[in-house]
């Protein structure tokens, strides 16, 4: 064995690693968290006198959960507050309508804060939101599909934000519709609605410009 070797990677930030590290732990808090509060849900119309006694057993983890996870919260806030870089970017990419806090800061974990190396088509291979052909030799073509693996913590998130897109973005939401009446799966719109996503959010990390809804690209203008 050769640990003494190792070398820490050229990328490393030891500030992102510990923004990874309270991401994580905040999941795992939620998780903990939402479990003992859907026993209590439960046992509330089941059984009134066993929902009682579980409460009076778990509601001090849950307080102290619900606690900790303020913490985590306030923890990773005062990591932006020390990284003005971070801060500038994450202001940028939640400036477009559905983009929210925590798509934005695993995006920026696993980017190493849109580190140059990364691209969108790259995320989006990553996360496993990017099309690709599935064929075997000549004569067999099973159309576009999307990895099955990738970050599925971030592909979860972007789900969400393209859902919130829809919503709130009358863009995505004429895209969405137009899409829907022409035919298209639901599922693949999404998928589309993700993936124009990480493209806006490296557009205006790049540009160093936030989003304005009312831009149109001059080639689309002419």
């Amino acid at each position: 064995m050769r640990q003494h070797q190792a070398r820490l990677s050229p990328h490393y930030d030891a500030a992102l690693e510990q923004l990874h590290d309270l991401l994580t732990t905040r999941n795992r808090l939620i998780g903990a968290y939402n479990s003992l509060s859907k026993a209590q849900n439960e046992l509330a119309w089941a059984d009134e006198e066993s929902h009682r006694t579980v409460v009076g057993v778990q509601q001090a983890a849950i307080d102290g959960l619900s606690a900790s996870i303020r913490q985590a919260e306030q923890a990773i806030d005062a990591l932006l507050r020390k990284n003005p870089a971070w801060r500038k970017n994450f202001d940028l990419a939640t400036s477009i309508r559905g983009v929210g806090r925590l798509t934005e800061l695993w995006l920026m974990v696993h980017t190493r804060n849109f580190d140059p190396h990364f691209t969108a088509r790259k995320v989006a291979a990553l996360v496993g939101i990017a099309p690709y052909e599935s064929s075997s030799g000549t004569s067999v073509n099973a159309g576009t599909h999307v990895s099955k693996f990738g970050h599925l913590d971030v592909k979860a998130l972007l789900h969400m934000s393209a859902m919130a897109s829809i919503r709130c973005n009358e863009k995505v939401k004429g895209y969405y519709k137009r899409k829907k009446e022409e035919g298209k799966p639901g599922l693949l719109v999404l998928n589309n609605i993700k993936n124009k996503i990480v493209h806006q959010i490296f557009a205006v990390v790049r540009s160093q410009v936030p989003y304005d809804p009312a831009f149109v690209h001059q080639r689309a203008a002419a």
